[in-house]
Parts: structure tokens; sequence; C-alpha cells
């Protein structure tokens, strides 16, 4: 079981990224760089020198020696402002939808279908672009075929199975235009542009959008350069 923050938690993420979106355009900056940036930054205070440390030490394991040196990690001068605005952001706990991880992204598919010009982003999830329903339908699709082949493997031994997984990653390697970047792609730009679908979505994704290491793990792949291939990972 996962929670992903309330509607209006991520309706307030969305208002403090607004003012920033000149410059989140241009998504100069990596997601590890993001991430320790917001390490240094929106989880400053005291009591969370434990996630501070986790996460810039996460970095710094990952070679990562780009930016303005902070602590035991790189900090982006550029994101810094970004990160110090969303502190009172990270504060915010309220969880909104408790589900398993199948059934959230249902769920979420849902909203996303349902979403409509007099939806109210503060009572529930919304989709502003019309293309989440679409993008969220292909990770339940991916989670549904996910548990037919674990199906499969359990009714299957020995050489019956390896040739299976060997043809299986094979296809996927020559697979033209893959579905899974466009949609990790595509689900970070409508988060980035104020779906608050979207990015519950990625939370959903994430694990536990109470906890404030992942609430800075969804903030970084939204506003990073290449926070989509993390989305990727994660599908």
């Amino acid at each position: 079981m996962s929670s992903i923050p309330a509607p209006e938690i991520l309706s307030d993420l969305v208002k403090h990224l607004e003012p920033h979106q000149n410059t989140l355009r241009t998504k100069s900056e990596k997601y590890m760089v993001v991430l320790a940036t917001l390490a240094k930054t929106a989880l400053a205070s005291g009591r969370k020198t434990a996630i501070q440390t986790g996460l810039t030490t996460a970095v710094a394991a990952a070679g990562l020696k780009t930016g303005v040196a902070i602590g035991v990690a790189g900090a982006s001068v550029t994101f810094a402002p970004i990160g110090a605005a969303l502190a009172p952001w990270f504060v915010l706990a309220e969880a909104g939808r408790v589900s398993t991880r199948v059934n959230g992204f249902i769920d979420l598919r849902d909203d996303a279908n349902r979403s409509g010009p007099n939806s109210n982003s503060e009572m529930q999830y919304v989709c502003k672009c019309g293309k989440c329903g679409k993008n969220i339908g292909y990770i339940v699709d991916k989670e549904h075929a996910r548990f037919a082949r674990k199906a499969v493997y359990a009714t299957l031994i020995g050489l019956v199975v390896l040739p299976f997984k060997i043809v299986h990653s094979v296809g996927k390697s020559f697979e033209a235009e893959r579905p899974k970047e466009m949609t990790s792609r595509a689900l970070v730009q409508s988060a980035l542009t104020g779906c608050t679908v979207a990015i519950a979505t990625i939370f959903q994704l994430v694990g536990d959008g109470t906890e404030e290491e992942n609430k800075a793990k969804v903030v970084a792949i939204i506003t990073s350069s290449d926070g989509w291939a993390e989305v990727k990972r994660l599908i």
C-alpha cells in the first residue's frame, strides 16, 4: 500500500512552481543535481538532517560534481532559489489516497478521464492537457502485463522459462519508438504544466507521498532535464 498527497497539496505545489516557469522551461539541471539542491535548500531544517544526508550521499556516490559544491554533493545555483521557495510546501503532509500500486494507477486514470474545464484541483486530481488518461492507461496496461508474466513464470520451469525471457528482452531492444519513454516524457511535461493527476501518478511510482525524501524525488523528476528517465525506470 502507498499514499499520494491530497489534491490540495499538489495544487499548492503547482502554485509554488508557477513563478519559476521561465527558468524551468529550459530544464538545464540533471535529476541528481536538483535532488542535491533540494536537500540543501527545501530540506534545510534541522529535523530533516537525516534526509539531507541520505540524498546528498546518494548523489555523491553517483560521482556527481556539477554546479557549486555544497556539503558532500554538487548543487545548482540556478535551482537553489526555487528549492528555497519550496521549503514551506515540504512541511505539508496530508495524504489524499491510500491504495495498492495497480489500483492507484487505475483510480488516477479514471480521475484523468473525468477531468473537465470545471474540475476543481483543490478537491480532485485534475488533467489539464487531455493526455494523462492515455499515459496512465499505458502504465495500467504495463502493470497488468507484469502480473500476467509472473503468472506464466510461476507455471513454467527450467529451459522453458529461459528462452521466453531472452526472446522478450531481445524483442524489447528492437522495439521502435519505445512507448515507455514517450509516456515518461509526456507525464513529466504534463506535471510541470499543472496536471495534478500526472504529479499524483509520479508519486504513485516513487512511493509514500507523505515522506519528505519521496517528495524531493518527485519535485526533482518534474523539474530536471532527465527526470523522465527516472519515471521510465519506475514504470
